[in-house]
């Protein structure tokens, strides 16, 4: 049922090495942005609250570039199985309500037909029925 998975990541194995080159050009890319601008631009703290801000930084570029990777390569099968159990949710409520509907008018069918038997059933009390009339049949015959 699910492909040969490999690693950590839980990607597929024939995209195994892409999502590598892609995580770690991401990574490489914002490592070197976060070292120029804490080494280059921030110029007014100490050496240790440079370490702190490198390492605290590289965190973030790291769940950035995991992010960004797994959205590329399993992005739209976690988008599919979201929309699938979309899909399903609105089929079942959907369901429920056709069935809602359905009981609702079958409920106001049975009204209508009781209210005709008693119609009926009053008019043959009365005499007034198409039973009690030979002629009036259908079909012509008693």
């Amino acid at each position: 049922m699910f492909p040969d998975r490999e690693s950590i990541w839980s990607v597929r194995q024939e995209d195994r090495h892409k999502f590598s080159v892609y995580f770690t050009i991401l990574f490489v890319i914002g490592v070197a942005f976060i070292l120029w601008y804490e080494i280059a631009h921030v110029t007014d703290d100490d050496i240790f609250d440079t370490i702190i801000a490198i390492a605290t930084d590289t965190i973030v570029v790291i769940g950035f570039s995991v992010g960004v990777t797994f959205a590329r390569f399993e992005g739209g099968d976690s988008v599919g199985v979201a929309l699938e159990n979309y899909r399903r949710i609105k089929y079942e409520e959907g369901r429920e309500q056709g069935i809602k509907e359905g009981r609702a008018e079958s409920r106001t069918e049975i009204e209508a037909l009781k209210r005709r038997v008693a119609e009926l059933e009053l008019e043959r009390r009365n005499g007034t029925s198409d039973d009690d009339n030979p002629g009036s049949h259908r079909d012509g015959a008693e």
